[in-house]
């Protein structure tokens, strides 16, 4: 007899979307033996503020659940040291982090290393995606200032 698994799921996404995250992680639970849904937390907006995750992180110091399921690491967080404080807290708790999208459980030593390099790698990501943000933002005021020049106003 398989002993039974009390798991808590966690999407963060736009409204739209979360539900989809949902339903994808709902299936991925419902096929692991022994697994039962017994929460589900959601964030329904991008954001460093992520209520769900609070009120997640705060359940599993009750010891409410044995495993916090999410779908790809970039929807928790992008920042390393978040996502280091995240895997903390629910490591004193005796909980897992557990990715439906990548292999990795943070119980095992070799997931805890890979995650930290996919942490990296998304944090890195946002930089880029930020960088290129403000260029064209940069971008979009010299052409606004040489289009008012042309017209003969003040820039």
């Amino acid at each position: 007899m398989t002993a039974t698994v009390r798991v808590a799921l966690y999407v963060k996404s736009d409204p739209w979307a979360t539900e989809h995250q949902l339903r994808e992680l709902r299936a991925y639970a419902q096929a692991q033996p022994g697994w039962q849904i017994v929460a589900e937390f959601r964030d329904d907006r991008a954001g460093k503020r992520q209520p769900a995750m609070k009120r997640a992180l705060g359940s599993a110091k009750l010891g409410l659940y044995d495993v916090l399921l999410v779908g790809p690491l970039d929807r928790v967080t992008r920042d390393a040291r978040q996502l280091a404080s995240i895997i903390e807290q629910l490591d004193a708790a005796h909980v897992a982090l557990r990715s439906a999208a990548a292999p990795f459980d943070t119980f095992d030593p070799r997931s805890q290393i890979m995650l930290a390099i996919l942490s990296i790698f998304n944090e890195w990501e946002l930089a880029k995606h930020r960088e290129a943000k403000r260029a064209e933002r940069a971008l979009i005021g010299r052409q606004y200032r040489r289009r008012k020049l042309a017209e003969g106003g003040d820039a």
